[in-house]
């Protein structure tokens, strides 16, 4: 059969459309061009000359609904990202309007700013954490970076916590709120390493666990909490869980070698 009478009876069912006529015009162009390749190096026998264009183009029809399905993926990308930008533009208007017109009704200047402070740093921290958690197993590098996006992210609402409670309470000591944020930024990067299957969960548990007992211990004093002494315990409590961490670990994974190794040797 003509490579030419092939294409279009395997094309014969695709959906009468522009891009469907278009395809077609690109196969057989493709198709003719490599016959011309192949009688340029001396083949003469058109049976053996259509059964090699043919067998190159055998997933033609394959090639239309993916590139169909390529071409929807890319306006969905394109809708996505103007939706985005649509989205936030109305997002900074209606958050605009909203400081501007609580600030013009209260007359309380002096906090309200905390509107556009606490409106622009949570969606943001939202931004960084839900784009760590997409890239923290692509390479090593991203997961670095995600990391860093992950404490960034719970750093950010700690701050707008922070501002909240220092300028709309009297609670005293709201500093201390910036202190537990490098404690809680480290259980959250320490929680999703863990859920993430990452291979350096338990090296860098290991290296948290002792700096996040002793900011509980800081913490704990400088609240009154609890007494200073004996709770420096805590800290020396802090090493014993690295090593019942570290341990529990490498019995897992001697565990894991020991039920691989009779299905390797089978």
């Amino acid at each position: 059969m003509n490579y030419s009478d092939w294409a279009m009876k395997e094309l014969a069912d695709l959906p009468n459309t522009k891009e469907a006529y278009l395809y077609k015009q690109k196969v057989i162009d493709s198709m003719t061009k490599k016959a011309n390749e192949l009688v340029s190096t001396g083949l003469s026998d058109n049976d053996v000359l259509n059964e090699l264009v043919i067998d190159e183009f055998r997933n033609i029809k394959k090639g239309f609904y993916s590139s169909q399905s390529t071409k929807k993926q890319m306006k969905r990308k394109a809708r996505n990202f103007n939706l985005t930008i649509l989205g936030s533009a109305a997002y900074v208007l209606i958050l605009l309007s909203a400081f501007l017109f609580i600030s013009f009704s209260t007359s309380a200047w002096a906090k309200t700013w905390l509107i556009l402070v606490a409106g622009i740093l949570l969606p943001v921290a939202g931004l960084m954490f839900t784009g760590a958690a997409k890239i923290i197993k692509r390479s090593i590098i991203a997961s670095v970076l995600s990391r860093a996006m992950i404490i960034g992210s719970v750093m950010l609402v700690c701050v707008t916590a922070f501002l909240l409670v220092m300028l709309l309470t009297d609670i005293p000591k709201a500093w201390i709120i910036l202190i537990a944020a490098i404690p809680l930024s480290l259980i959250v990067d320490m929680a999703v390493s863990f859920l993430s299957k990452q291979k350096t969960a338990v090296l860098f548990s290991t290296l948290y666990i002792p700096v996040i007992a002793a900011f509980i211990y800081l913490i704990g004093g400088l609240t009154a909490l609890f007494p200073w002494h004996p709770s420096w315990i805590i800290i020396i409590a802090s090493f014993a869980v690295d090593f019942l961490l570290v341990f529990f670990a490498v019995i897992k994974k001697s565990g894991k070698k020991e039920i691989e190794a009779p299905w390797e040797e089978n």
